[in-house]
């Protein structure tokens, strides 16, 4: 895209199209050029005698190369020194001028709305670098006005859902509200037995990048704002782990596999497929539930939280 005006002094091109053209590029001394919104932008050298046609018009002209938004080519006053007289129609818009002795006009185009671009399409624009910036819009319908009375459910969810699930939604809120605090003590809650003579169990921590650790503390006193963990002097300790989800957020894991190895197992007879299958019989409906933070779900009993690993982080 090229943009034609006497807002530029000089003609200007993206650093990106000569490299991908292989444009033989000149050093220039270092210097910068302050933008419409006043911030800068530093020269990163000079082209002389670029070709570049416009409408079927051939031309030869010398370019400053700076990372500019917005277009492409800027075809400033360097340029239209060299074009005589000119005649503007900015109604069109158009202008008309001579070279090499025929009248030439360039008209411009009419502004394009958006469109949508496949991921090919996508593919190809971030392998050539031709996009200045990505940007995510969401757009939340179901937040309330003013004027309207807050709902009991979780305004994230869908709006269009069956009466009998709403219902469900509307007379449990707590269950899909934000978990706050440890679960009540409850008859099954978990145990950490440990064989005979074991001394605490210390894990030397992994080397972390620094990216990771501010995550980490970033995690950390959200849980302990949320009340899911608390300050421990336990001699035992584990080690904390980072995992990327999908979504591109990090999952909190902890690596007790060193304190897993003196615990005492459990064993439990497993069950066989038939046993199973005849726990379904006529049933038709089948539903799951992922539970946010479900290792927070159930508590460790009293007599073994002293003896609950702490973090190395």
């Amino acid at each position: 895209m090229v943009l034609i005006g006497t807002g530029s002094s000089h003609n200007i091109l993206q650093p990106r199209i000569a490299a991908h053209l292989q444009l033989p590029t000149t050093p220039t001394p270092q210097f910068s050029v302050m933008v419409g919104n006043g911030s800068h932008l530093h020269c990163e050298g000079r082209c002389y005698d670029v070709p570049i046609t416009l409408q079927n018009t051939n031309l030869a002209l010398p370019f400053y190369l700076f990372a500019i938004q917005g277009v492409d080519v800027v075809l400033g006053m360097e340029c239209l020194l060299t074009l005589g007289i000119i005649q503007a129609n900015f109604a069109i818009p158009s202008i008309t001028f001579n070279h090499n002795g025929q009248p030439i006009t360039l008209q411009g185009e009419p502004q394009a709305g958006p469109s949508h671009t496949t991921l090919n399409q996508l593919d190809h624009l971030l392998h050539t670098n031709s996009i200045a910036s990505l940007h995510l819009l969401t757009f939340d319908t179901t937040t309330p006005t003013p004027t309207s009375p807050t709902p009991t459910s979780d305004p994230t969810f869908d709006t269009n859902l069956p009466p009998e699930i709403q219902y469900i939604l509307d007379f449990f809120p707590a269950v899909f509200t934000e978990p706050y605090g440890l679960p009540p003590t409850r008859p099954h809650d978990h145990r950490i037995p440990l064989l005979p003579n074991t001394h605490p169990i210390n894990v030397k921590p992994y080397c972390y990048p620094h990216s990771q650790k501010d995550v980490m503390t970033n995690i950390i006193q959200d849980m302990m704002r949320a009340g899911t963990i608390v300050l421990s002097t336990s001699p035992f300790s584990s080690l904390v782990l980072l995992v990327r989800k999908k979504d591109g957020t990090w999952r909190f894991c902890v690596d007790n596999r060193a304190l897993n190895a003196v615990i005492v197992k459990h064993r439990f007879p497993i069950p066989t497929i038939d046993e199973l299958l005849d726990e379904l019989g006529a049933a038709t409906i089948y539903t799951k539930i992922d539970l946010r933070s479900g290792y927070h779900q159930i508590r460790v009993v009293i007599e073994d939280t002293c003896n609950s690993p702490i973090f190395v982080i």
